[in-house]
């Protein structure tokens, strides 16, 4: 039977995704009223995120709800080191710290679209539809960079008898790369907390200048923000706290334990946040629910001058 940690968020990751999946097709539907960055920055980081959250499956869930006794052991001891098989393993962990870059720096993306959005209103949207693409490009081609000497190196599976659960694990030099992941976390998590409260400030003396639509917007992205305070502390402790001298103790067990949930809070609350700050976006969201097969996109609302 499998651990039941990883059949929740199996449960949960799914019933998000459904929402993400449809707030996708609800843009997409009526893209005349969201042809704007944000929106295809938003499409964009759909990808990333379900891509992410995926993966992490391979690298994180699997092996770390494995117990010795449970379901899925004989299929990890097959990709061991005195096992080594042919699965791509090293491609799967070589992208789980390249999406952890893409993940914050589209964060940071985010947070600067929205931060011009208050702060040249009138030619922002011009420059924008320009240069996205190059920057997400920009984006994958520095994360590459920054991780393709993990696949270099072995990747498999590792028992570790005294947590009773399974890890992934590298020949390369995987706490140096973790470590510069952080300090490039760190680094990104001060701009964006820049960027958020400045545009936060500045909001509230454009109140009448800029629309209700712009203003969630700019919400979602300072809650974005929150969420990526809150785990680049975790991932900290879990980078400078820990040691061998104390991996079994108590508080070191749970932040190994919470790290995929942490990594939940970044790539599934971008549809959960555009849901809380958006009364429209509810409002769909229900009908969808209460009828499917009799909805029709491009005539239940006008949102021309309301939010999403």
């Amino acid at each position: 039977m499998l651990a039941y940690p990883l059949l929740l968020t199996c449960f949960y990751g799914g019933i998000t995704f459904l929402v993400y999946t449809i707030l996708i097709f609800i843009i997409i539907a009526n893209w005349k009223h969201f042809n704007s960055t944000y929106y295809k920055l938003f499409i964009v980081d759909y990808f990333f995120n379900l891509l992410t959250f995926l993966n992490s499956f391979i690298t994180l869930r699997i092996p770390q709800n494995t117990c010795a006794k449970c379901d899925l052991t004989d299929l990890l001891s097959l990709h061991t080191k005195d096992n080594y098989s042919d699965f791509p393993l090293y491609i799967f962990y070589t992208l789980q710290y390249g999406m952890a870059y893409v993940q914050y720096s589209m964060i940071l993306l985010f947070s600067f679209n929205r931060f011009t959005s208050v702060y040249f209103l009138n030619n922002r949207e011009w420059l924008w539809s320009k240069i996205w693409v190059y920057l997400i490009i920009l984006i994958c081609l520095f994360s590459f960079f920054l991780t393709s000497d993990l696949l270099k190196f072995r990747v498999y599976y590792s028992y570790y008898e005294t947590l009773d659960y399974f890890s992934t694990q590298s020949e390369g030099d995987v706490l140096g790369t973790f470590r510069i992941l952080i300090y490039f976390m760190i680094i990104v998590t001060c701009i964006t907390a820049v960027l958020n409260i400045s545009s936060v400030y500045h909001l509230y003396e454009l109140t009448s200048k800029i629309s209700r639509a712009e203003t969630n917007l700019i919400l979602v992205s300072f809650w974005s923000f929150i969420i990526q305070l809150f785990a680049i502390i975790i991932m900290s402790v879990q980078s400078f706290g820990m040691n061998s001298n104390n991996e079994t103790s108590p508080w070191a067990r749970f932040t190994v334990r919470i790290i995929p949930y942490v990594s939940d809070t970044l790539t599934l609350g971008q549809p959960w946040l555009l849901l809380v700050f958006s009364k429209t976006t509810r409002t769909l969201i229900s009908r969808i629910g209460k009828n499917v097969f009799k909805w029709n996109p491009t005539s239940v609302y006008n949102i021309q001058n309301d939010i999403l």
